[in-house]
């Protein structure tokens, strides 16, 4: 089996999935906007080291006995993705290339990668950064919240749906020619978005189809997708992520929606059956 390289937000790099098993007596709640050192410094331990044992990556290659690669990381955007999946794959030699497959589970359409001067770097953002008051215990964060505030009411809040499907779709073509072109195998699939924001993805579709003239139906190979309804267009339409086909017994508990360890694991078995159909 080929080694794995996996990416995407906090549905692959497994959020609170193996908290309780790190700190059975602790409040996951008890981590966020927290300013309790004792709690930041087990909160990083567990995201760096303790759940990467446990998360998606590390059940799927349990699974097909094999090594992966993990740059899954909690927030990501479909920019950095792309960006940071290629820039791993730049680094490789022709032989490593040759026995690589590319696992990626999208993130939500309306996350943007952009650069800040008060940390000076690249970071992710989503609305969520539009409210300083989701920082208020944390001054840096804050900082950067009143930076980006102008730029995330524009570019996320404001812009229309048809501007974020296009973007990721941007997003897909980039990455998936790039494999195509070093001929390394991958399974797509949609851990976020699909559902309300976008609309009605029926309309923002043929949208793009009038303006730019795009084959949809060639935007993907709709083959090394996990499809979660019948449908063409994995990549697109209603209901078509992880996150809208979990149930409340699939979640860590009712505050938190992301798969709790059971629907990981029905997951990974479903992603490595997909993964064997690849590789052959």
């Amino acid at each position: 089996m080929k080694k794995l390289l996996f990416n995407g937000c906090s549905f692959v790099a497994g959020d609170a999935v193996a908290w309780h098993l790190y700190f059975p007596y602790i409040p996951w709640e008890s981590t966020l906007d927290n300013d309790s050192d004792f709690i930041n410094d087990n909160y990083r331990e567990y995201t760096l080291n303790f759940r990467k044992r446990h998360n998606l990556p590390a059940v799927c290659a349990s699974i097909l006995n094999t090594l992966s690669v993990d740059l899954s990381k909690d927030g990501s955007s479909n920019n950095w993705i792309s960006l940071t999946t290629i820039n791993y794959i730049l680094k490789l030699s022709e032989e490593e290339k040759s026995n690589l497959h590319v696992c990626v589970g999208w993130s939500d359409v309306t996350r943007r990668i952009k650069w800040s001067n008060t940390v000076s770097c690249f970071m992710n953002f989503s609305s969520v950064f539009y409210d300083y008051e989701q920082f208020r215990k944390n001054k840096i964060m804050k900082d950067v919240s009143t930076e980006v505030h102008g730029y995330i009411k524009e570019t996320i809040i404001n812009n229309y749906g048809v501007d974020h499907l296009l973007s990721f779709f941007m997003d897909i073509m980039l990455l998936e020619n790039f494999l195509k072109a070093n001929n390394i195998t991958y399974t797509f699939w949609r851990s976020l978005g699909g559902g309300k924001d976008e609309g009605e993805s029926c309309a923002l579709i043929n949208t793009l189809k009038n303006n730019f003239e795009f084959q949809i139906d060639k935007i993907s190979n709709k083959d090394c997708w996990i499809s979660f309804v019948d449908t063409d267009l994995p990549w697109a339409g209603v209901n078509q992520s992880w996150r809208e086909n979990l149930t409340e017994d699939d979640y860590i508990n009712k505050s938190n929606h992301h798969p709790n360890m059971n629907a990981m694991n029905k997951f990974a078995n479903r992603l490595t059956d997909k993964i064997k159909e690849s590789v052959q």
